[in-house]
């Protein structure tokens, strides 16, 4: 199994692409991509390694955890190390601006706009919105994931106490085997020499009616 990851790791890709065709999937990921740096890298993965192969699974790992070691934008440089892999220098140039341009002009928009018409109102009520709608979508994700969080902690619980439940069961289980072992051997030792000709037969009649013994032996 580790030879065929290794192989899917180094192996060439299957399709090949234009610089300008890595520049417009940039474009428009830059431009609709909602969901933070976390999606859009996930997007990356799905678009580039698994659906076109235009990167191998190697140079995607390597491009992300360079990208997770430098400050910045996480999105935006792996951005730029995808466009740096095949194209160099002017790939990486190309696809680093094609991914933050529009969102640089769509702040600037807004930011325009916001000064033009902050005085009035309807103005001012749909920035309002437009700023809870960035709160909620900042933080639901966070809210979620804890959620699921929890949910997964209370499961992982359930299953532990099943098995603390599992395991004195069986404790339990093992001390009654053990105790009723001795008892047996100690009311073993209690019958009578001349009864243990025939040890099973003996044994067995003894356990079952151990008072009739007890009074045979008082006679």
């Amino acid at each position: 199994m580790t030879d065929v990851i290794a192989a899917n790791d180094a192996g060439p890709v299957t399709e090949t692409y234009t610089l300008w065709q890595l520049v417009g999937y940039m474009l428009g990921l830059g431009t609709w991509g909602f969901g933070g740096p976390v999606a859009l890298v996930g997007y990356m993965y799905r678009d580039l390694v698994e659906k076109r192969r235009w990167f191998t699974e190697g140079d995607y790992r390597e491009g992300l955890t360079l990208a997770q070691l430098m400050p910045g934008p996480l999105a935006a440089q792996l951005a730029i190390y995808l466009g740096y892999v095949h194209h160099r220098v002017v790939g990486a140039t190309l696809v680093g601006l094609a991914f933050v341009l529009p969102s640089f002009f769509m702040v600037v928009a807004l930011g325009a706009a916001y000064v033009a018409y902050g005085g009035i109102g309807w103005m001012q009520s749909v920035f309002y919105g437009v700023g809870a709608a960035v709160i909620g979508h900042v933080f639901w994700p966070s809210a979620v994931a804890a959620e699921d969080a929890e949910e997964r902690l209370r499961a992982l619980e359930r299953r532990q106490l099943v098995r603390r439940n599992r395991r004195s069961s069986i404790a339990g289980e093992l001390e009654y085997g053990f105790v009723h072992a001795l008892l047996r051997d100690v009311a073993y030792e209690q019958i009578p020499r001349a009864q243990r000709m025939d040890k099973h037969i003996g044994y067995r009649c003894w356990l079952q009616h151990p008072h009739r013994h007890h009074s045979q032996q008082v006679r």
